[in-house]
């Protein structure tokens, strides 16, 4: 094992385990990827988003919620910042769209699937 880059403040690491694969985890999880140029980079960043604790990836939901019924839903964007944007809506005069902002991808797709079942 060759550890690449290794963060004691918040226990991350990341570098090649036994097998040749990338590898970033903690105490707690971990993921291993192939060592391709690609996979570098996704390990950098990640180990980068993850060592900085200040800062934090919030995700948009923007919803559409049109006059004759249909919904749209759908995740709009990611911003790495030290606070959740605010949400916001908008209305048009066939419908009316709202951007929802969420901590994790999961608490985004969650609500994604609820819109769309309303």
């Amino acid at each position: 094992m060759t550890i690449l880059r290794k963060c004691n403040k918040t226990g991350y690491e990341f570098g090649i385990n036994g097998d040749g694969n990338l590898y970033l985890c903690n105490e707690d999880s971990g993921y291993n990827l192939s060592d391709t140029p690609e996979n570098r980079k996704k390990i950098e960043r990640d180990f980068e988003k993850y060592t900085q604790p200040d800062s934090k990836i919030f995700y948009a939901v923007t919803s559409t919620f049109y006059d004759d019924g249909r919904v749209t839903a759908v995740i709009t964007d990611s911003v790495e910042a030290e606070t959740r944007p605010e949400n916001g809506s908008s209305e048009k005069s066939n419908r009316d769209i709202y951007t929802d902002w969420f901590d994790t991808p999961e608490e985004a797709v969650k609500f994604v699937q609820e819109a769309q079942e309303a």
